[in-house]
Order: C-alpha cells, then structure tokens, then sequence
C-alpha cells in the first residue's frame, strides 16, 4: 500500500492518494452539514466519472444481460453503499484522544 506502484511509475499511487482524500472530504462534510443531502454530489460524481471514462472505453462491447448486470452492480455498490456511508457518518460521533 505503500511505496511505488508495480511498474514504478506513481499514477496509481497519486489516484489512490486523490481517492482517499475526496472519502475525507466526504466524512468531513457529511460531519458538518449533517442535513445537507449528499444525493447531488452522488450524481455529480457518477456523471463525471463517466465522462472521465467514456474516452478510454470500448463503444459499449457488452450484451444486453452484460449491462443489466452492470447497472445493478452501480446501483447497488454505488447508490446503497454511499447512502449508508453517508448517513454513518453523519451520525457516528467522532472518536476522542486518551
């Protein structure tokens, strides 16, 4: 986890470090503005990674049942995981120094 990336380049390590910061981001804000509701940045953050995406993808190479599957997959991981994200961590106290 730490150190550079198995082809020695720091791509990687700079995208997983850009990752964990916006999570920060996220608790932090979701910790203050508790009745903010995070279901536009939700959609603001899927449209952009798409966006980000869509140039080094294939011209949408998969089946029917291939992209039902992929729907839920987002929907599911996507949508329910950063709702109860979210909700967690507008409401677990924070922790406290002994």
């Amino acid at each position: 986890m730490v150190g550079a990336g198995g082809d020695g380049g720091h791509f990687g390590d700079l995208l997983a470090f850009g990752m964990t910061l916006c999570m920060a981001v996220m608790m932090v804000t979701a910790r203050r503005f508790p009745k903010v509701s995070a279901l536009h940045a939700a959609c603001l953050s899927a449209l952009l990674s798409a966006l980000a995406a869509w140039p080094l993808s294939q011209a949408l190479d998969v089946s029917a049942a291939e992209l039902t599957l992929l729907a839920l997959f987002g929907l599911v991981n996507s949508a329910l995981g950063l709702t109860l994200f979210t909700l967690g961590a507008a409401v677990c106290p924070p922790s406290k120094p002994r």
